[in-house]
């Protein structure tokens, strides 16, 4: 039986990594068992009292204002008992440590019926609201949730990261990029092999298709070049 608490140690153990191979200078990322359930969470700050993650500064350069981070992540393993499988995760950037600072908010929350699964939250004023009457102008922008990918697609941290160093809101250490890239990467494929498990019907007529492409290519490549189209100049003469 897979060990969940595991599992979800080195998914921590690798956020933190990301974290401070890019835009960070030491946070430490935990994972924290539920009491009661099966599921840990996993952010900065946590104790077995509390579950709540606490925020963290990113790297902003000598003299700028601080810019801070927030994530957490709901983990259990997937319908198989085998995979460790994200329930909801969130990602905040702030301009200071406290909730009103919020520039904007990356969420997950796996099966919600009301709204997106995936989807982007962003704080300010809204001009295209404020002409409209309704709930849409009662709710204010913070509350729309824009939808961002969908289960398998939704943004990664990587690409959080990414965001915040080119919009100058951190300044990323040398060979971040590479950091994000290979994250990036390899998140692409664990999604992959996972959509291949929910589908396998899918993914074994796309492996035929590709095999008798491989196939009538090699049957091809035998063929001397000067016959390769023979019937079709035959028939024009």
């Amino acid at each position: 039986m897979p060990d969940l608490a595991q599992q979800a140690r080195a998914f921590a153990a690798m956020i933190q990594r990301v974290l401070n191979t890019t835009i960070c200078d030491g946070p430490t990322i935990t994972a924290v068992v539920h009491p009661a359930r099966p599921e840990v969470y996993v952010g900065h700050g946590l104790t077995k009292a509390s579950l709540e993650s606490q925020r963290f500064r990113v790297r902003r350069g000598t003299g700028k204002t601080w810019c801070w981070l927030n994530l957490s992540f709901r983990l259990s393993l997937d319908h198989e008992q085998k995979y460790l499988a994200v329930k909801s995760s969130f990602i905040g950037v702030y301009a200071e440590d406290n909730d009103p600072s919020c520039l904007c908010h990356f969420d997950y929350e796996r099966e919600k019926p009301d709204y997106p699964e995936a989807h982007l939250q962003v704080f300010g004023d809204s001009p295209a609201l404020a002409a409209w009457a309704g709930r849409a102008q009662d709710r204010g922008l913070h509350r729309l949730h824009f939808p961002v990918g969908g289960r398998r697609y939704r943004p990664c941290l990587e690409d959080v990261i990414e965001f915040m160093v080119t919009e100058k809101l951190a300044v990323g250490r040398d060979g971040w990029q590479d950091v994000v890239e290979a994250g990036r990467e390899d998140l692409r494929r664990q999604q992959l092999r996972a959509a291949v498990r929910n589908d396998p019907d899918t993914a074994r007529q796309m492996l035929s298709e590709l095999d008798q492409a491989a196939a009538e290519a090699a049957q091809l490549a035998k063929v001397p070049k000067a016959r390769r189209g023979w019937p079709l100049n035959r028939a024009r003469t």
